[in-house]
């Protein structure tokens, strides 16, 4: 039996590497899986991000008929602001705990980068309000 670490020729009955002391039994991951999970994040990613435009579109839809009835300004202020930072909240501590728990490292890039764009574009949006 090939040593999966450092190469060496074991015995069959090895449990052991007799050169580097690895683990005999281990079975490296498929790439299969690893596919297969980075596609389920990205999904559920872009499941969460549908769920909060159909969160927005309602509050949107609440707050036209807020000021058509002369709701005023301050509470519809507030209301943008509360959905803003749960939206963006929560959104990015789902794609911090996915990128934690991700195993593809280009997932996980793709994850961080994507968490800096999101904090990026809520801090302009606070800027330019």
């Amino acid at each position: 039996m090939i040593c999966l670490r450092c190469n060496a020729e074991n015995s069959e009955e090895a449990k052991f590497c007799k050169n580097c002391g690895m683990d005999m039994s281990y079975t490296p991951p498929t790439k299969n899986d690893t596919l297969k999970q980075s596609v389920l994040f990205l999904l559920i990613v872009l499941g969460w991000h549908y769920a909060m435009f159909i969160l927005w579109e309602a509050i949107n839809f609440y707050v036209r008929k807020l000021t058509t009835s002369g709701g005023n300004n301050t509470e519809v202020l507030t209301i943008y602001k509360v959905a803003n930072w749960f939206g963006t909240g929560s959104t990015v501590i789902l794609m911090l705990i996915l990128a934690i728990i991700s195993k593809n490292n280009s997932l996980r890039i793709a994850l961080i980068i994507f968490i800096l764009i999101r904090i990026a574009l809520n801090f302009s949006y606070l800027l330019t309000s």
